[in-house]
């Protein structure tokens, strides 16, 4: 094994998000004077080179504590005594990664934030060890650190954390942990251990546990887990009967706990419905009602969510003069719920824009819930619509569209040039497409160029939020939860766009479904489904993956002229003066989409071909010349690709190699090529695997500025690989022989 512990192990977990630290060598203790300042500061890439140089042959640990998933807190239950480790793996359930080293086991996992748990021990009795659980900063030696007792590294049991998803780690919440305090501070769990005369211990014990807040499930386990392996005893067999007991006994039922007031709830329910609520749920069985406003539209709520509590809360004190008691809203809510699932039709929900039945419908946010409907003559404001529509928090109001406007006002507005305006429009109209996919838009530009007021301009234009420029998500998980409550996402001064989250908004573009665990559970599943466009905005080449770029319109901006520039302030008046014109002229255009599209046939010189068509659709009622929006795109993604291709490293070591003539070998002959070729780049593929990959992400890139790669067979020597340039075998005939 090297001894470079850490410098070998570290990269691999600061990439997986995790805060890793030096050890000092035969101790347990990080190497780091300040070492609690990284629980919610990740460290520079400057200072992770310091300390590869300065600690890379001592040990390495993990701090505790850190944010490893939205609202979600890193926690390791550090279990010393070997007695404890089947029932605590029991009670917790499915684990993927934990630790050993001389004794017991320390099993990760994830605290809700919300719930502000602390560092501590749990203590045990009559000769039962203890629970230590780590967290706030609390710093843990992770293999393959040498432990200082047995001269034997620490060994993973299951997956190393850097080898799992995170986000999937079990939920250690408040309750589990009042559990496991109760089970080692028992006076009866010695007695359980031993499994000799563990009927009395055992019936006291499970009463302990009922009255801590264990399910059912969670006794079994334990008691399982406690027992000796060997044992032979009837307790298991009586298990059952002890829990029903302990539940009717009422055991599970706080003391002196006010009772729920039947009669709040009752009327509450009643009141609701009389009201005219509707409940439904959609095809991912979430409950929702749908509540009618003044002026005959409806508007809807997600049952378990703040807007319809605050909603029940404020009719029933307005028809009872009486606030609506916790319990009782409870009560009320968790009813609406069942109901809404299983006695209720499936419907679907839309935030700001949808289809149905070959017509458009735009929400404007008003609290009459008056919507736009589009159809293929036109378009006019209607009270109400046959499309359930939510408002999320935050959701901002656009004015009454007026007939007859001009587009052209929004180039004057942000003085862009001609390209640049079309390709605007363009994506415009991919926002307004009913059926979707959709595009990214990328903008680029120098400080002073106008890429923030642009992005928010089209944001007010498309999706008006208080939310209007949001960081970049650090992952999958976060952009649904945004994607779910905004039509349009637009990110500002973004840097880069990692590789999966890349995918994830590919997925975005073209529709899909992205899972994820429900929070405070452990094995229930979260599903989101919907297409968005999206808008982000940076310095330089923030995003490079090809099918991702494939999707997307590139917007470069100048730096704008001193003189041509004006305050916000007068900008944004100047825009809300011409905002209802804007949004008549591409109402116009949706209305000439619907009606042309059926007539239009996909291009096929574009990878969003879909996404094309509609715009293609829709561009008669732009007034530009015909052909020139996809003749805009065309250039402009040709472009694009071309310049990300030219100044990728690999293409670059690639070209350098191709300097002595095509080259046709393995793929792992390539790869010793391109390293003694570029060998101090670390942006190089590391291992012929990495490369192997990479040709597959960048082959269509590559294809763009003549340069051919063609991936062969397997053979006894490795797998087989051809590159050379388009120009140096022109009239050659290309040798497929492998």
């Amino acid at each position: 094994m090297s001894a470079r512990i850490f410098a070998d192990n570290a990269p691999i977990y600061w990439n997986a998000g995790l805060v890793a630290l030096p050890s000092i060598p035969s101790t347990k203790r990080p190497a780091l004077k300040n070492w609690t300042s990284y629980q919610a500061n990740m460290p520079s890439s400057e200072r992770q080179q310091d300390w590869l140089e300065q600690y890379g042959d001592h040990g390495i640990g993990v701090l505790t504590g850190t944010e490893v998933a939205p609202g979600y807190q890193l926690v390791g239950i550090d279990i010393d005594d070997d007695k404890l480790v089947r029932a605590t793996r029991g009670f917790i359930g499915d684990i993927p990664s934990a630790k050993r080293g001389k004794k017991g086991e320390t099993i990760f996992g994830l605290a809700p934030a919300s719930e502000n748990i602390k560092s501590t021990v749990l203590r045990g009795k009559n000769d039962v060890g203890n629970i230590d659980i780590l967290i706030g900063g609390k710093f843990t030696i992770i293999p393959p650190t040498i432990h200082i007792d047995t001269g034997q590294p620490y060994v993973w049991v299951g997956k190393s954390l850097a080898e799992c998803d995170l986000a999937k780690l079990p939920i250690i919440n408040t309750r589990k942990l009042a559990v496991l305090k109760r089970v080692i501070g028992s006076e009866h769990t010695a007695a359980i251990i031993k499994g000799v005369g563990t009927h009395d211990p055992g019936v006291v014990f499970v009463a302990e546990l009922v009255a801590a807040g264990a399910t059912d499930e969670e006794i079994t386990a334990l008691i399982a887990g406690l027992l000796p392996e060997d044992y032979s005893g009837d307790s298991r067999d009586e298990l059952a009967e002890w829990i029903k007991s302990a539940r009717e006994k009422r055991f599970d039922e706080p003391k002196n706990k006010k009772p729920a007031s039947e009669k709040q709830s009752a009327v509450a329910n009643k009141l609701a419905h009389s009201l005219g609520i509707e409940k439904f749920r959609t095809d991912l069985d979430e409950a929702w009602v749908s509540i009618p406003v003044s002026g005959g539209g409806r508007i809807c709520h997600p049952v378990k969510s703040s807007g319809f509590s605050g909603w029940v809360r404020y009719h029933y004190f307005e028809a009872t003069g009486k606030p609506l008691d916790a319990s009782a809203l409870t009560e009320v809510i968790d009813l609406m719920e069942a109901q809404a699932l299983y006695k209720s039709p499936i419907a679907e929900v839309h935030v700001r824009y949808a289809e149905h039945e070959g017509n458009a419908y735009l929400d404007l946010g008003r609290d009459d819930c008056k919507v736009i409907e589009i159809t293929k003559t036109g378009w006019s404001l209607v009270d109400e619509s046959p499309v359930r529509f939510w408002q999320p928090p935050g959701f901002g109001e656009l004015p009454v569209p007026e007939k007859d406007g001009d587009l052209s006002s929004l180039q004057d507005l942000l003085g862009l040039n001609d390209l640049n305006y079309i390709l605007v429009v363009a994506f415009i109209l991919n926002c307004f497409n009913p059926d979707g996919p959709y595009m990214a838009l990328l903008v680029q530009g120098k400080q002073g160029s106008g890429k923030s007021l642009l992005t928010s301009i089209l944001k007010r234009i498309i999706d008006p939020n208080a939310m209007e420029k949001l960081g970049l998500p650090k992952e999958e998980h976060s952009l649904a939860i945004l994607a779910s409550q905004q039509r349009l996402l637009s990110f500002d001064n973004t840097s880069n766009v990692r590789w999966d989250l890349s995918d994830a908004m590919c997925t975005l573009l073209t529709g899909g479904a992205f899972g994820t665990r429900k929070y405070f559970t452990d094995n229930e599943t979260r599903i989101f489904k919907f297409m968005r466009p999206l808008i982000m905005n940076g310095i330089g080449e923030f995003a490079n993956r090809p099918d991702f770029l494939e999707r997307s319109i590139q917007l470069d901006l100048p730096t704008m002229p001193k003189h041509a520039r004006r305050t916000e302030k007068q900008l944004y008046k100047a825009f809300d003066e011409i905002l209802p014109g804007i949004l008549g002229a591409i109402l116009d255009c949706v209305v000439c989409g619907l009606e042309n599209l059926d007539r239009v046939d996909p291009p096929t010189s574009l990878r969003m071909a879909d996404a094309a068509r509609w715009i293609v659709a829709a561009e008669p009622a732009t007034n530009f010349t015909p052909g020139s929006m996809l003749q805009a795109l065309e250039g402009m993604q040709h472009e694009m690709m071309t310049d990300r291709i030219i100044n990728d490293p690999l293409v670059t070591a690639l070209i350098k190699i191709l300097e002595d003539g095509p080259f046709e070998d393995t793929v792992g002959a390539l790869h010793q090529r391109i390293q003694l070729a570029d060998p101090y780049n670390k942006r190089l593929p590391a291992t012929a695997a990495h490369l192997s990959k990479a040709f597959q992400r960048l082959i269509p890139m590559m294809q763009e500025i003549g340069l051919r790669v063609e991936l062969g067979d397997k053979t006894r020597k490795g797998k087989m690989v051809k590159v050379w340039l388009e120009d140096e075998l022109a009239g050659n005939e290309v040798d497929n022989a492998f």
